[in-house]
């Protein structure tokens, strides 16, 4: 679960802090051309804001 969300903060999608608690970020923040990222979108017909 630790390493998940150390790849996925990575790449811009969640932020975690302490006595916040983990939350996704707005779209603006993420890495837009990150293959996983990318890849994600097109296999959930996702992509657009």
């Amino acid at each position: 679960m630790r390493e998940s969300l150390k790849v996925l903060a990575g790449k811009g999608l969640i932020d975690a802090r302490q006595k916040r608690g983990t939350f996704v970020r707005a779209r603006e923040h993420w890495n837009l051309l990150d293959a996983d990222l990318i890849r994600w979108q097109v296999e959930t017909g996702g992509g657009s804001a």
